[in-house]
């Protein structure tokens, strides 16, 4: 009987003791650093939640148990997200994701916070970074001087990286001489012009002459795109500086007499970089140039660097002195190019295109007598005059053509001269290839080309009169 009793208080003791220890290792387990890290919700907790949503396991890839750590929309906007929430594969940039809890001693984080409501969304970019003249006073009635708004809303795109001024389409703005300047102002803002710019025609606002209207200074990735118009009025300049003009009005020719002899160019740039210019031709060469030399111009698409259209309405044109070299092409509808419409006068002469690169151009040397932009022009006699042109180093690619020499059988083109000249054929489905064109072209193959120039003919043209005549321009 006592052997019994021992044997239960032993038995009893023993229960005791094993309370007591298992009380033990809950307050080390408290005191460690399993209580560290557990200040959010246990694991256990975290597979509680799971399966109340209809779960039957604790696989971490399943539905009810969805990786907490899964970063929203809203937190990770480079990454596009399907319907169902989850990240698309391929497509943007994948953010940092964590690791999931693990089924033992691991710990959960909070979740992340909810997306911002929908009234808080941040403005548009083009909101914040376009800066129409118009809200800056600009009247845009071809008479009131905006000057001052195209200053302002200049001064504000400054402090904008990747800005626009707009000068909107349908109005004509009257501007005087502006600088739009740096070295401070952002980079890469962008000049869009749809409407017209008009200059000044006061001889007040000119003073003793100036040697810009528009001028864009010490500014990195500048751009100016449109289908506005620069108008200098320069009708204002020939007026007053013609010796022979006898008007009736005193008054207005004493204003006259006092605008400066020196015009001033009507767009400059002047100290940047990474210009950028849209437009039809990327060199347009009108009459009255002389001793113009460009150089260091990518262009294109586009229309290449031409030369006129001159003599256009049976009128005199007189280009001479032109130098176009080291310039890159691409995509462009022709290289470069001299374009005369019939029935004009004049002599376009001392013309050279050097070091010229293109890539995938249409009909990279063009010389075109019959120009007409309509479906179809009156045949006429009379024609400017081409005399004195060289092609040295023209070399790339070509669509269509690789030179067409088109001129007029009363006036023909003379002392054409090839240097360098390799260019080869690239194939786009929609061109056709064809071989050099020259009618009444004549001039000198100094080294063989690619293709060959074999149309050109040799020496000069019999009974060219018109070149001899030193009236002509």
């Amino acid at each position: 009987m006592q052997l019994r009793v021992k044997g239960r208080l032993a038995l009893l003791l023993l229960l005791v003791l094993l309370v007591l220890c298992s009380s033990v290792q809950m307050c080390d387990a408290r005191s460690g650093k399993h209580w560290r890290l557990n200040k959010a919700p246990s694991t256990s907790l975290f597979r509680k939640k799971g399966k109340s949503k209809g779960s039957g396991s604790n696989k971490q890839n399943s539905k009810g148990n969805q990786n907490p750590y899964q970063p929203s929309p809203s937190a990770s906007p480079n990454v596009p997200v399907s319907p169902s929430g989850s990240s698309v594969q391929g497509k943007g940039r994948q953010g940092p994701t964590m690791q999931t809890p693990s089924g033992g001693n691991g710990y959960a984080l909070p979740s992340p916070p909810p997306p911002p409501p929908k009234s808080a969304a941040a403005p548009t970019q083009s909101q914040d970074t376009v800066f129409n003249v118009v809200d800056f006073g600009a009247k845009g009635d071809g008479v009131t001087d905006d000057t001052q708004a195209f200053q302002a809303a200049w001064a504000s795109a400054c402090k904008v990286e990747a800005s626009t001024v707009l000068v909107p389409s349908e109005l004509e703005f009257v501007v005087g001489p502006i600088s739009f300047s740096g070295p401070y102002c952002k980079r890469n803002i962008l000049f869009q012009l749809d409407g017209t710019i008009l200059a000044q025609t006061s001889a007040r606002v000119w003073g003793s002459g100036l040697l810009q209207w528009l001028e864009f200074t010490k500014l990195t990735g500048i751009a100016i795109q449109g289908s506005g118009i620069i108008n200098g009025r320069g009708q204002e300049w020939w007026t007053h500086s013609d010796p022979n003009d006898d008007g009736d009005d005193d008054v207005y020719n004493a204003e006259l007499e006092q605008m400066p002899h020196i015009k001033p160019t009507a767009l400059r740039f002047y100290g940047s970089s990474n210009v950028t210019v849209t437009g039809d031709d990327c060199v347009s060469i009108q009459t009255g140039c002389s001793d113009i030399n460009i150089h260091h111009v990518n262009c294109g698409p586009g229309h290449g660097i031409s030369i006129g259209g001159l003599g256009r309405y049976n009128t005199k044109a007189c280009v001479s002195n032109i130098t176009v070299r080291d310039v890159t092409m691409f995509k462009t509808m022709t290289g470069v190019r001299i374009k005369t419409w019939q029935g004009g006068s004049g002599l376009v002469r001392g013309i050279r295109f050097s070091n010229i690169q293109v890539s995938e151009v249409q009909t990279p040397i063009m010389i075109d007598q019959f120009y007409c932009d309509k479906m179809s022009c009156r045949n006429q006699t009379s024609a400017v005059a081409v005399s004195g042109v060289q092609y040295e180093n023209i070399r790339g690619t070509f669509t269509i053509k690789p030179a067409h020499f088109a001129c007029s059988d009363a006036s023909p083109c003379s002392d054409i001269s090839l240097t360098g000249i390799q260019l080869k054929p690239l194939i786009i489905p929609q061109y056709h290839l064809y071989n050099p064109f020259c009618w009444q072209a004549f001039g000198e193959l100094f080294t063989p080309t690619i293709p060959p120039i074999s149309c050109l003919q040799m020496g000069k043209p019999a009974g060219n009169s018109v070149l001899s005549d030193g009236d002509v321009c």
